[in-house]
């Protein structure tokens, strides 16, 4: 096996090789339950899963909303792009701006020297699932906002939009 050189591909190389690893495709059926109001949702999603329209998925925490939201990927038309999921709760807030929106080199102490792409970029032509989006600080939301009215995402410290398309699912109580 070859040994990996600090050259700031090391991410690079990592992403490669996750991607060429599938994960398991969830399908509506996957999902367990049988009742009316399961049923219905299941309907929604399927019907979401042929659009590029936004969709927000509610319920307490364990209900499923992540097995929703990768169903509708995986039987929808982003299938073939990424599947990137975000748990906004999880995040600490002075990380948050770069693991959504990236960076480039010298943005800040400790940057990355070629930079790095953000959630948004990878989730570029497939899907964004933010999970637990009620509690991303507010200024964020204002920038997510106008991610997806722009259809844009600036990396900090960079003048140049590049373009994005996906449509995030958002979970959230």
């Amino acid at each position: 096996m070859a040994q990996l050189k600090d050259s700031g591909r090391t991410d690079e190389f990592l992403n490669d090789a996750m991607q060429k690893v599938p994960e398991k495709t969830v399908r509506f059926e996957d999902i367990l339950g049988e009742s009316p109001a399961i049923s219905h949702a299941k309907k929604i999603a399927r019907k979401a899963a042929q659009s590029r329209a936004t969709v927000l998925i509610t319920g307490e925490s364990g209900v499923g909303k992540e097995q929703f939201a990768r169903a509708i990927h995986d039987m929808g038309i982003t299938k073939k792009g990424n599947f990137i999921s975000i748990n906004c709760a999880a995040i600490p807030e002075n990380l948050l701006e770069s693991e959504l929106f990236g960076y480039t080199e010298g943005a800040f102490t400790g940057a990355r020297r070629n930079g790095k792409p953000g959630k948004l970029e990878l989730a570029h032509n497939g899907t964004l699932f933010l999970d637990e989006i009620g509690d991303m600080p507010l200024f964020m939301q204002v920038k997510m906002l106008r991610v997806l009215q722009e259809k844009e995402v600036e990396r900090i410290a960079r003048d140049e939009t590049r373009s994005c398309s996906f449509p995030p699912d958002c979970g959230d109580e």
